[in-house]
């Protein structure tokens, strides 16, 4: 996710701005591989979560992001609750049914350059640039339109009691397991990493310490594989959980007209805006139950996300069976040089710092 924490800070209802232009990293990755760059918005993304605007704020989010977390954005964001819609941490499944879309532009085309030169990398970036403009400026108008249709299979029974907007007490079960989908799929993906510390922790107090040390002992000798490809399960990616997560916005999978994928090319799909936690890639390219990855069977997706995060203590585990990697240079580039083809690295080159720049309601 090229844009990095930056994005994720900037994420407010209603505004896009992606983090890009300093972003080159991911350019100079390309050219050394020869891998074709996708364009992909992700509409909706800065409506699931609001969060506080404040610069004193911010400047106390940035210092505990440099220097305390590992690049992870410590965004203070707000959502839904299980049973009620005014407040909690649950992503907001309003609007999200009916503008939630992710539109891949047609591929840049990319030649392989072993040493590509600063101008190379300006002049592929220029061009990465107009096309995800180009894009967004196409779409927008479309996804902003369909803000007025009624958002789907929400019952118009709601009750509101003392200000607070709860569900209703009847509804089809399947939205119970789309919301408890979401809530467990938040809650590894916010604070699992720091949940597993403390369950290691934990365990040296009691009769069973000897775990800790051995599987301590565990990831440091499995500590690169983040970086070589990861490790994928199927039986893993095809639990029904991702289903249901993937059904709780719904999320809709859109390719421009003349979209298509050569499956001997590996490709980088640069995916914007972050958000508060990204959704879009998640569930409508990397999720195996989406249309994208119905569409595309021949292709292995795989999500790259901060280093961090395939070395935290059990989380990790979860996340390399689903198809994460690290973001890292080794990481992207042994993903995208396989000779073979058919894979597909999704990168956010805006990365959380994209978060900062989303505000309700409004349109670049």
């Amino acid at each position: 996710m090229p844009g990095g924490a930056v994005e994720a800070y900037n994420s407010q209802p209603g505004k896009y701005k992606f983090v890009v232009k300093k972003r080159k990293g991911f350019v100079k990755v390309a050219l050394k591989n020869g891998s074709p760059l996708v364009p992909v918005i992700s509409f909706g993304e800065t409506d699931l979560f609001r969060q506080i605007d404040n610069r004193a704020l911010r400047n106390v989010q940035e210092f505990l992001r440099k220097y305390f977390f590992l690049g992870l954005p410590p965004v203070v964001f707000m959502g839904r609750g299980f049973f009620q819609y005014s407040f909690g941490m649950i992503p907001r499944r309003k609007q999200i049914t009916t503008v939630r879309k992710i539109l891949m532009g047609i591929p840049v085309e990319v030649t392989k350059l072993e040493n590509p030169t600063n101008e190379q990398i300006e002049e592929l970036h220029d061009k990465f640039v107009q096309a995800l403009v180009a894009l967004f400026d196409e779409y927008k108008y479309k996804k902003n339109s369909t803000n007025s249709r009624p958002v789907k299979h929400l019952p118009s029974s709601q009750m509101k009691v003392l200000g607070i907007e709860f569900a209703p007490l009847v509804v089809p079960m399947h939205r119970r397991y789309e919301t408890l989908a979401v809530a467990a799929w938040l809650f590894l993906a916010a604070f699992g990493g720091l949940t597993g510390l403390l369950v290691c922790i934990y365990l040296l107090f009691t009769r069973l310490w000897w775990l800790v040390p051995l599987y301590a002992t565990w990831t440091y000798l499995d500590r690169h594989v983040g970086e070589s490809g990861g490790r994928s399960n199927f039986w893993m990616q095809n639990w029904r959980w991702w289903y249901h997560l993937k059904n709780y916005f719904p999320v809709e999978t859109h390719c421009v007209p003349s979209f298509s994928l050569d499956p001997t090319r590996n490709y980088l799909f640069c995916c914007f805006p972050h958000g508060i936690i990204p959704v879009g890639p998640f569930t409508a390219l990397a999720n195996t139950w989406s249309n994208f990855r119905k569409s595309y069977p021949e292709f292995t997706v795989k999500l790259a996300v901060l280093h961090a995060l395939v070395l935290l203590p059990i989380v990790r585990e979860l996340g390399l069976a689903y198809g994460t990697i690290s973001c890292s240079i080794k990481s992207l580039n042994y993903e995208l040089s396989r000779p073979e083809g058919g894979h597909i690295v999704n990168l956010m080159p805006g990365g959380a710092v994209e978060a900062y720049n989303s505000q309700p309601g409004k349109w670049p």
